[in-house]
């Protein structure tokens, strides 16, 4: 579950910027919170957040900096010597250049709390650590500082062992957890597996086929949650095969040939790879009531292309939310809407919001336009966060609570008006075409 997290100098992001799953002591909606009382006492996590804000406001670099930080996370240990780091300063002041982003991050896994933080440019990792709280008090695991100045408390002489061998353009975090270190590789896992992220921009439908195929009982929830949209699917049939290159059209075989030819050039500084990558193909059939001449029920297949772009939309995503509730994964979604009507974006939101059913503590952070989520019969106050950029173009991001509106507020109508700020200031549009 994750706590809160915070980063600096990053994209839109020039000064830091906090996002929190803590709740507030308001008591409404108490079906929405996550209680914890043995990791976290008396605090309470959110079940869901949304995140509003205008075009290129920033609220997208939000979940993309959570994205971001796993990336970093998972891919460092296979950095080699000289390799730049992933690095994307705030690019509308050239002194950030100059500047470390940093990153914080506060969650718990497998019952434990856990604080991670690091500070980095594109050549080295300047500072890092990670903190635990096996029984309510704080830990140290590690402490990096200067690059190169390792602090340890527990296992000193195995984790000195790996410090030895870290580069300084690679995490400690992540090569300990790569050498089956127990204490890296446990909150390592958390980034693995439990904190994952879905696109606006392509969702393929191989992903839920292949949750449903690796998942028993997945496939039912799917048909289900597909039957209850009121799609008309009454069932479905989805495998996945592999699919040679040369079968590809000749766009897509061209472009993938080219970018593993690319790869083998650069295996002198990466792992050599001597073939093209695993193609896989998800064949879906959805099928549906109808009536035969004399009228009597059968089913009716349909190609997964003859499908409405928002049947795909919400087969796709549907397996991750699926595997998000089961499993306890906090899952961020840019733009939930793109292409679903508001109340099935509702009825998604619902799963995780409802304690029978997100029973492992699964979180859900989305972006959105869509003010059908502005409502406090929806949402708690702190469940709703905004995106504003300032004359600079820094982003700053602001929980609804800040402005402690009523209860009973009209939030839809209020942040229309521009009362909570986080709208796109528009000129005369008129005027261009006179």
């Amino acid at each position: 579950m994750l706590i809160d997290f915070s980063i600096e100098n990053f994209l839109s992001m020039k000064d830091e910027v906090l996002f929190s799953m803590l709740a507030s002591s308001d008591n409404s909606h108490e079906y929405n919170l996550i209680s914890d009382k043995k990791t976290l006492k008396k605090d309470r996590l959110l079940r869901s957040a949304v995140i509003y804000g205008a075009n290129a406001s920033g609220k997208s670099n939000v979940i993309h900096a959570l994205n971001y930080t796993r990336n970093l996370i998972l891919n460092s240990s296979k950095n080699v010597p000289g390799e730049k780091i992933p690095f994307y300063p705030f690019k509308l002041d050239s002194e950030q250049f100059s500047k470390p982003c940093k990153i914080k991050v506060d969650f718990i896994e497998d019952g434990v709390r856990y604080n991670y933080g690091v500070s980095l440019n594109a050549e080295k990792v300047i500072d890092e650590y990670l903190y635990y709280y096996p029984k309510g008090t704080k830990s140290i695991i590690f402490e990096r500082s200067n690059t190169n100045d390792y602090k340890f408390t527990k296992d000193k002489g195995k984790q000195r062992s790996i410090a030895d061998r870290t580069l300084e353009n690679v995490l400690y975090f992540s090569n300990s957890a790569q050498q089956n270190y127990e204490k890296t590789k446990i909150p390592f896992m958390w980034f693995s597996r439990k904190l994952q992220m879905i696109s606006s921009e392509r969702m393929p439908r191989e992903i839920t086929v292949e949750i449903m195929q690796e998942n028993e009982g997945i496939e039912d929830w799917v048909i289900d949650l597909l039957y209850l949209a009121d799609f008309g699917i009454s069932n479905l049939d989805a495998t996945i095969k592999k699919v040679d290159v040369d079968e590809l059209p000749d766009h897509l075989k061209s472009f993938i040939k080219y970018e593993t030819a690319k790869e083998q050039e650069e295996g002198s500084k990466k792992e050599e790879k001597n073939s093209i990558p695993e193609i896989k193909k998800a064949d879906v059939k959805f099928y549906h009531n109808g009536r035969d001449k004399t009228g009597n029920p059968i089913t009716v297949p349909f190609e997964y292309d003859d499908e409405s772009e928002g049947t795909k939309r919400f087969f796709s995503l549907i397996g991750p939310f699926t595997e998000s509730l089961k499993k306890g994964y906090v899952l961020l979604v840019d733009e939930l809407e793109s292409k679903l009507h508001p109340l099935l974006c509702e009825a998604l939101l619902s799963l995780f919001n409802n304690p029978e059913i997100n029973r492992n503590g699964a979180q859900l952070i989305f972006t959105s336009h869509n003010t059908h989520f502005l409502d406090v019969d929806l949402l708690r106050r702190d469940q709703i966060w905004f995106t504003e950029k300032n004359e600079g173009g820094v982003t700053d991001l602001y929980s609804l609570l800040e402005y402690n509106p009523r209860k009973n507020a009209n939030i839809d109508k209020g942040y229309l008006n521009g009362k909570y700020g986080a709208l796109p200031f528009i000129g005369n549009l008129e005027g261009l075409l006179k």
